[in-house]
């Protein structure tokens, strides 16, 4: 199960900077999973700019199933921000 988000600045704006937040629940969505849940479940594979003059900041992450995977079985989301600098005259 793999998910990515691209967020983008306005044109003539530059990339600063990005980053990524990575969430769920289970219990029909009334308990968050806990740090450790996500992290034992889900690897960030990209948090980065896309090359060149881009003007979009790129998160993709992988679910790793093993054995009872409460994350596959409840969702999961994953969120991406990117920050600008205004460089327009």
């Amino acid at each position: 199960n793999n998910k990515f988000v691209d967020v983008s600045c306005d044109a003539g704006d530059k990339v600063t900077g990005g980053g990524v937040f990575v969430s769920g629940s289970n219990a029909g969505g009334a308990t968050p999973f806990s740090e450790g849940e996500l992290a034992d479940h889900i690897n960030i594979v990209e948090n980065r700019k896309l090359g060149g003059s881009s003007l979009t900041w790129r998160v993709r992450a992988h679910e790793v199933p093993y054995g009872t995977n409460p994350v596959g079985q409840k969702g999961w989301k994953l969120t991406a921000q990117v920050f600008c600098a205004d460089v327009t005259p």
